[in-house]
Parts: structure tokens; sequence; C-alpha cells
């Protein structure tokens, strides 16, 4: 069986939808727990009314901590992360995971994520544009997310649960690292398609870039990996040639709409390297 795990939020606009496609799944063997964050909206209610197992956090602890929560009350041999804002548009998803995990004979199966057709949503996208790929080691870098994420649930038993210190980002990245370290092996495979709602504020993303930075900075003091050299004065001059790239790249895609991507990335990257140098102040 499969335990699907989704963290809410005052998620009422998305988590209708994302149950509605869940449930839609041709693959049936699988049971719902969402680990709700005290919402103050509709969020729970819904859940409850698609036959969602709800538990709610007793204390404010985090990604992490949420996560972990998720995953002791499981039941299934399986698991699969799935955030609110992620829709299984296609109904084989889930078995399409499956298969590949038991084909390729890998521990998890990561799957291509859509996001909506605009320049940010473009821009989004650049990352998951890589083949199908078998990763064992942390120095290939294809995109690494529990946006979309089946795992056996046997990997916790070796490599332990999320680090819920960890707790405003970048959980997600340490966990891989910890999982590359015990040399499991992880599918990415394009042909698994699923639809991420982002929300199309640029300043929402920059505000998550720059919490990923500081989580980037925990995982630099916890294994002295993750620097992008974010201490450097030439990461302007950095942040400048990949946002010149990311903005060419996209104008080849979009055509004069592609323009805007030159500014996403420049302040995603230097939003990025605040947290990071903000971060600092942890040791």
């Amino acid at each position: 069986m499969i335990s699907v795990i989704i963290l809410t939020k005052n998620e009422e606009k998305n988590i209708g939808k994302c149950l509605e496609y869940l449930y839609n799944q041709t693959y049936k063997d699988f049971e719902v727990i969402v680990v709700d964050a005290n919402s103050t909206d509709r969020t729970v209610e819904i859940a409850k009314s698609y036959g969602a197992k709800v538990i709610k956090e007793k204390k404010k602890g985090g990604f992490g901590y949420a996560r972990n929560l998720g995953v002791k009350h499981a039941k299934g041999d399986l698991i699969v992360f799935l955030d609110a804002d992620v829709f299984l548009i296609d109904t084989e998803t889930l078995k399409k995971s499956y298969e590949s995990l038991v084909n390729y004979k890998v521990d998890g199966v990561w799957g291509k994520l859509l996001f909506p057709n605009t320049p940010l949503g473009t821009y989004l996208s650049r990352p998951y544009e890589v083949p199908l790929t078998i990763t064992q080691n942390w120095g290939y870098r294809p995109p690494r997310t529990t946006s979309y994420l089946m795992l056996k649930k046997d990997v916790f038993d070796d490599v332990g649960y999320f680090d819920e210190t960890f707790d405003i980002g970048c959980e997600d990245q340490e966990f891989f690292y910890r999982l590359y370290k015990y040399r499991k092996k992880l599918l990415y495979n394009p042909d698994i398609k699923i639809f991420h709602n982002i929300p199309r504020s640029i300043e929402i993303h920059e505000k998550k870039a720059y919490r990923d930075g500081i989580g980037l900075q925990k995982l630099y003091i916890k294994y002295n990996v993750g620097d992008e050299n974010f201490s450097s004065a030439l990461y302007h001059i950095k942040a400048l040639i990949a946002s010149t790239y990311a903005c060419l790249d996209c104008i080849r895609r979009m055509g004069i709409k592609g323009l805007p991507v030159f500014v996403y990335n420049y302040r995603l990257m230097m939003a990025r390297r605040r947290g990071f140098l903000d971060g600092y102040s942890l040791r």
C-alpha cells in the first residue's frame, strides 16, 4: 500500500482539487494522510470530506517535523510526499511511479513538475528538463524536491527521518544528502508529469528563496556541502550571467514574454544569497 502524505496550512484553495485528482488515480491501494499546521480556513473540513486522515500538529515544528509526523502514522510500505498545490493530472501517475520503482529497482521516484504557462512558470520548469536518470551521488544534480516523491518506507530505517531543525526549508535537501550518503538510488522519470499550481507572485517566491538560503547555510554547517559561492564578491557577476542565460532561453521559448525572466532569476538568486549569509548567525 502507498501512504500519501500532504502537508497543509490554509490550503482551502488547493486541497480539494489536489485530493480530487488523487482519488481519480487508477492505482487505488493508497491511504491519504493530511498533516495540518493548524489551518484557520476550511482546509481540514475539505480534507475530511474526501475521506483523508487528518493529523493536526501539536506543536509548531516546521516542515521536517510535519513530514516525520506523517511517516510515523503511515501504514503503507511506500510513501508519497505530495504538496497540496500539486495536482496529479495524469490518472496513471501513481501506477507509473510504482512501476518505475519496481522496474528500475530503485529506492525512490520523482517526476517532472509542470508549472503554469507564464514567464515565471517557464523559468521554474527549466531544472526539470533533464532526461530519465538514476542518481546515486550528490555530485550529479537533477532536481531534488518533495513536491512529489515516492519512496520505500524502509529507507527511513537506514537514513533516519527528516532533520527537524530544518524547520523553514531545505529539509528535503538535507534528507536527499543522506539518501545519497547511504547510496540509495533515486529515479527521475520525466514521463511522470505533475502540475504544480504555484503562486503567481514573484514576491512569494523571493521569500521562499530567502528561507532556502538559510536552509542551505544549515546544510553547509552540517555537512560542508551546498555552498554555491554565496560569499564571493563575484557572485553578483555569476547571478548576472545566469540571469542572462535564463532570459535568453525563455525568450527562445516564449518570445518577448520571456524578458521578465532576467529579473526573476536575479532576484531569486540574490534572495537565496541573502538568506545564506544571514544564516551565518546560526553558527
